[in-house]
C-alpha cells in the first residue's frame, strides 16, 4: 500500500513537471534568426501600430508586465506615431548581442537615430526595448530609468539578474 502511494505521487509529480516545461516552452515567445529579423518585425508592426506583435517581438529592459507594455505602445502609437523606419547599421558586440542603428520618422516630423540592442536567447533575436527621451530642446538624448518603484517583487529579481 506504501509503495503504491509512493509511485502515483511520483507519477502526478513527473506529470506536473511535463506540464510546466510544456507550458513553459509555449508561453515563451520566439525569437528570430538574425537582428535584422527581429528589428524588421518590431519596428514593421509598430508602423502598423499592431501594439501586440510589437510586444512580441521585444524583451522590455525593465521587466513591465504585457499588458501595461501593450498600453504604453497603443498610446505611444496614438501620441506620435512612426511612419516609417530605416536600418542604417548592424554593429555585432558579442556572438548574442548586436547593436543596431535605427531611424524613425515621425508623424510629429521628427527623425531621429537610435541605437537599439538586439540579444540572441534560447530561442532566437529579439530586440531589447529602451524608453528614451528628449532634453529640452526636443533633442533624443538617452534612455529612461526603470521605474522600480512600480515594480513586483519578480520584475525587479529579473531585472537585478539581467544587469548582472
Amino acid at each position: 500500500m506504501y509503495r503504491k502511494r509512493i509511485i502515483i505521487l511520483v507519477a502526478i509529480a513527473a506529470m506536473m513537471a511535463i506540464i510546466v516545461w510544456y507550458a513553459n516552452s509555449k508561453l515563451q515567445p520566439e525569437g528570430f534568426t538574425t537582428p535584422k529579423l527581429a528589428i524588421d518585425s518590431f519596428f514593421n508592426a509598430v508602423v502598423r501600430k499592431d501594439a501586440v506583435t510589437a510586444v512580441k517581438a521585444s524583451n522590455d529592459a525593465c521587466g513591465k508586465p504585457r499588458q501595461a507594455r501593450i498600453d504604453e505602445f497603443q498610446e505611444g502609437m496614438v501620441t506620435d506615431p512612426v511612419l516609417s523606419y530605416q536600418i542604417l547599421s548592424v554593429t555585432e558586440n558579442s556572438s548574442d548581442i548586436s547593436i543596431v542603428r535605427v531611424e524613425l520618422m515621425l508623424r510629429s516630423g521628427d527623425q531621429a537615430e537610435f541605437p537599439y540592442q538586439v540579444r540572441r536567447g534560447s530561442k532566437g533575436w529579439r530586440l531589447q526595448f529602451d524608453r528614451f527621451y528628449r532634453d529640452g530642446s526636443g533633442t533624443f538624448t538617452g534612455t529612461l530609468p526603470c521605474e522600480s518603484e512600480n515594480l513586483t517583487f519578480v520584475d525587479k529579481f529579473v531585472n537585478m539578474l539581467r544587469s548582472l
